[in-house]
């Protein structure tokens, strides 16, 4: 089945496992004190979430063969490159440094290091994930324009294998966008003291929730083309 394919992954798994967590914890914040076997829920997603942290660690070097590929030889050929590319640069720098300032807070809640090196790692990880989102909301935007412009050019020319495919990658890059876009306010409610105020508990669950769901329907998808 596609959906195995999409759990022996590691980022499947813990998109999978995000979805069980969340879905827990908002069903004991929608049940309130009185639920059935909730301490044993709690226990539950509390354990989910452990076992999500420490299948996390080291996620960054994932981000090294990337970076191998995008590093420009020189400056001008970084600034010759068109926005996008210039950006998807960027974005996979932050992306690395916000899951290693991720494994540092880890190591902060096992007391590997202190608690000020903790809190402030898990400050900024916080911000670098806010900003990461921005940028790959913008990059899954002109993602979704690239694959509904590829698809006006070849639909009149493709075949139904192709026609599949080309549907395939639109449905793809608007769960991207998707994704990011209930991240959005989820990440600036951990940067903007404002934005969390003004954000229920609740939203911020849901968000959560349709984040892992999102990202898992597009892994999903992914698998069909292989």
């Amino acid at each position: 089945m596609n959906v195995s394919k999409v759990l022996q992954k590691t980022d499947g798994m813990d998109k999978a496992l995000k979805i069980v967590q969340y879905g827990i914890r908002i069903y004991l914040s929608s049940a309130g004190g009185d639920v059935l076997h909730g301490k044993e829920l709690e226990r539950l997603q509390k354990t989910i979430s452990g076992s999500r942290s420490v299948m996390r660690l080291a996620k960054f070097t994932f981000y090294f063969s990337d970076l191998r590929q995008q590093w420009p030889l020189t400056s001008e050929e970084f600034v010759s490159r068109s926005i996008s590319k210039q950006l998807l640069f960027l974005n996979t720098i932050l992306g690395c440094l916000n899951d290693f300032c991720d494994d540092v807070e880890w190591a902060g809640t096992m007391r590997f290091v202190s608690r000020e090196t903790r809190q402030r790692a898990a400050r900024f990880a916080q911000i670098l994930w806010f900003v990461t989102v921005v940028i790959d909301l913008y990059l899954a935007k002109e993602q979704l324009a690239l694959a509904k412009k590829q698809y006006l050019a070849q639909k009149s020319t493709c075949s139904p294998e192709q026609d599949q495919h080309y549907h395939r990658q639109m449905i793809m890059s608007m769960l991207l966008l998707g994704k990011f876009s209930v991240e959005l306010p989820q990440s600036a409610s951990g940067v903007f003291e404002l934005v969390a105020n003004l954000m229920p508990k609740k939203l911020s669950l849901l968000c959560a929730l349709s984040s892992a769901g999102l990202g898992f329907s597009r892994a999903y998808l992914q698998t069909l083309g292989k």
